[in-house]
């Protein structure tokens, strides 16, 4: 079991028109906990639950409201990923290759044009569907091991209740203890 946090680097995929603008990142909090069960001495099962900022930025000169626009998605949301992870290597250091599927609940929702705030009730499902993959390093201790990640979370469906195919796409790079 262990815990770790990190830093998400947004963005939505959002749909593209003449209008559309520069996709831009989102910065935000990952921060949640891990267990990992042995399939083999090779491969584990690794669950995890992490609260997860995720959203981003479309900055349009005309975009879908007229004239300049900086629309800003900030989404919170409550990610459950289970990863299959095989480990490589040696007894201090250990690299991983991880992949896995992502259910995630909208904690949060709120969007904003030219710093003002826009009402967007009922614009994002509550639940989104990705996949998530990386690479890491566990370095062994006394204790446990410090983990380092870096993985992609990609959304598979649109989280826009509209006709619009809105998409969540996050880099991660994250660090923990496990124990």
């Amino acid at each position: 079991m262990g815990a770790r946090a990190g830093i998400n680097f947004a963005k939505l995929g959002l749909p593209r028109t003449s209008e559309s603008g520069d996709l831009r990142t989102n910065v935000g909090l990952n921060i949640g906990g891990f267990a990992a069960y042995d399939l083999t001495d090779e491969v584990i099962i690794q669950p995890e639950l992490a609260f997860s900022q995720k959203g981003g930025e479309d900055y349009s000169d005309g975009g879908w409201y007229g004239g300049m626009n900086d629309l800003w998605f900030d989404l919170s949301y409550l990610d459950l990923a289970v990863l299959f992870v095989a480990h490589f290597g040696g007894a201090i250091v250990s690299p991983r290759l991880f992949a896995g599927p992502r259910l995630s609940y909208l904690l949060s929702a709120s969007m904003s044009r030219n710093g003002e705030p826009l009402n967007i009730d009922g614009r994002f499902k509550n639940f989104d569907f990705g996949l998530a993959l990386g690479v890491g390093l566990d370095f062994q201790t006394a204790l446990g091991a410090v983990t380092m990640d870096a993985r992609f979370d990609g959304g598979l469906i649109s989280i826009d209740t509209r006709d619009y195919e809105t998409t969540t796409s996050t880099m991660m790079l994250l660090a923990g203890y496990s124990y």
